[in-house]
C-alpha cells in the first residue's frame, strides 16, 4: 500500500507539474515570448548544414522588446525575390553571417544588408553613376564560419555575387569546433572537405558539389534530438529560466563568464581547444577566400564587437575586470589575420563605439542590434567598401 501511495502521489505531482508548465508556456507565448535558437517553422532540417532558412516562410518574430516579421524568399534569403542579373551594371553583394546579419530583431527595412543596398544606390545616384547595387541577406541565426562556408557553396554562389561580405562574431570560434564534429560524423574520412587537422584535401569540384555527395549517402542527422534540444527549440519557459539562472550563476561566481561561447576567446591565455578553434576559423576563411576568387568574387570580413564593449553599463566593466578578460582579442586577431592573408577586414568596434556614445545600439535583454545598431553597421560598411575601393568607383 505504501508503494502504491507513493506512486499515486508522484503521478499527481507529475500531472500538476505538466499542467503548471503548460499554463506558463501559454502565458509566456501570449504576454512575454522568449526567443528560441531556431524559431519553429522558420528553419527547415538539412542533412549537412543541420538547418537552413525555410524557403517561402513568413513568420512573426516577437518578444517583449520587439515584434517583427521574418520572410524568406524562394531561395531562402531574407527579403523579396531576387533574380540574378547578368548585367555588368549591377554589382551584387552577398552578406553572410549569423543572427547579427539576419537581423530578425528588426524590420527588413531596418536590417543592415537592406540599408547597405539603399546607401550604396543613393551614392550612385548622387554621383550620377549608372552602376546599381543588389545586396542579398544570407544571414542564418546560430551559424558559425564553417556553416557559412558550406552555405556559400550550396546557395550563395548561385546568386553570382561580385563581393562576399561575411560577419565574424566571437562565438564563431566555438561554433566552428562543434560543427566540425558534426561534419566529421557525416564525412568520417574527410575525403570531401578539408576539416581534419592532419588532412588538407582538395575540394571536390565545388562546395555545392560536395553537399550533393553528402546528400546521396545521408538523408537525416545521425543523432536524434534529446530533451534539452527539444526544449531549446520549443519552450518559452525553458529559455526564460535558463537565461536568468545563467545570470544568477555568473553574479554569484558559480559560472564564469568564460564558460559562455562568446567570452571563451577573450582569455589572455586561451586553452588548447580555443587555439584549435582559432586555427580552424582561419583555415575556413582562407577556403572561403579561395572559393570566392574562383567565382570572380572578392571576400570581405567584418568583425562584430561584443555588446559589453559598447553598452553604457558599469556592471560589464566589473565582470570583465574580475575575469581578467581582454575583449579586444577577436578584433586584433582578425585584423592581423586579414593583413597576412590579403583579406580586407572591417573592424566595426571604432565606428560603433562612436555611434554608441550617442545612442544605445543593442536591445537591453536580447543583446542583438536594434535599428540604430543596424544603421551604424551599414554606414560603417558602406564607408569601408568605398575607402578600400572594394566597389566600383564609377561607371557612366
Amino acid at each position: 500500500m505504501a508503494l502504491k501511495s507513493v506512486g499515486v502521489n508522484l503521478s499527481i505531482f507529475g500531472c500538476t507539474l505538466l499542467i503548471v508548465w503548460g499554463c506558463l508556456e501559454v502565458a509566456f507565448a501570449l504576454a512575454a515570448p522568449q526567443v528560441p535558437i531556431k524559431e519553429a517553422l522558420l528553419y527547415a532540417p538539412h542533412p549537412v548544414l543541420r538547418y537552413v532558412p525555410n524557403p517561402g516562410v513568413d513568420r512573426r518574430y516577437r518578444t517583449t522588446e520587439f515584434d517583427t516579421q521574418v520572410a524568406f524568399n524562394s531561395k531562402g534569403f531574407r527579403g523579396p525575390e531576387s533574380v540574378p542579373d547578368s548585367s555588368s551594371r549591377v554589382f551584387r553583394i552577398l552578406c553572410l553571417g549569423d543572427s547579427f546579419t539576419l537581423g530578425a530583431e528588426v524590420a527588413l527595412e531596418e536590417s543592415y544588408p537592406y540599408l547597405l543596398e539603399e546607401m550604396l544606390n543613393q551614392r550612385s545616384e548622387n554621383r550620377a553613376d549608372s552602376i546599381r547595387y543588389s545586396v542579398l541577406n544570407g544571414g542564418v541565426g546560430g551559424y558559425g564560419t564553417f556553416q557559412e562556408l558550406v552555405f556559400l557553396g550550396e546557395f550563395g554562389l548561385a546568386q553570382k555575387p561580385d563581393l562576399v561580405l561575411v560577419q565574424f562574431y566571437s562565438n564563431d570560434v566555438k561554433d566552428n569546433l562543434r560543427y566540425r564534429a558534426f561534419w566529421n560524423s557525416v564525412f568520417p574520412d574527410s575525403s570531401v572537405f578539408p576539416v581534419r587537422d592532419d588532412v588538407v584535401a582538395p575540394v571536390i569540384g565545388s562546395v555545392s558539389g560536395s553537399v550533393e555527395v553528402a546528400r546521396s549517402g545521408i538523408r537525416t542527422a545521425s543523432i536524434l534530438p534529446d530533451i534539452k534540444e527539444v526544449l531549446e527549440k520549443n519552450s518559452h519557459v525553458y529559455h526564460f529560466f535558463r537565461a536568468r539562472i545563467n545570470i544568477l550563476k555568473s553574479t554569484l561566481g558559480v559560472r564564469k563568464l568564460t564558460d559562455f561561447d562568446d567570452f571563451m576567446v577573450m582569455v589572455r591565455e586561451p586553452s588548447p581547444d580555443i587555439e584549435e578553434g582559432w586555427d580552424l576559423t582561419r583555415r575556413l576563411y582562407l577556403q572561403m577566400r579561395d572559393i570566392s576568387r574562383q567565382n570572380q568574387a572578392s571576400l570581405v570580413i567584418s568583425v562584430v564587437p561584443n555588446k559589453t564593449l559598447l553598452a553604457r553599463d558599469g556592471r560589464f566593466d566589473e565582470w570583465i575586470a574580475a575575469e581578467g578578460l581582454d575583449m579586444t582579442i577577436p578584433h586584433s586577431v582578425m585584423t592581423k589575420f586579414g593583413s597576412e592573408s590579403q583579406i580586407p577586414v572591417l573592424d566595426l568596434l571604432p565606428p560603433l563605439r562612436e555611434a554608441g556614445a550617442l545612442t544605445d545600439l543593442h536591445y537591453d535583454w536580447d543583446g542583438h542590434w536594434n535599428a540604430s545598431g543596424h544603421r551604424a553597421a551599414a554606414i560603417a560598411t558602406a564607408s569601408f567598401l568605398e575607402q578600400q575601393q572594394l566597389i566600383p568607383d564609377r561607371e557612366n
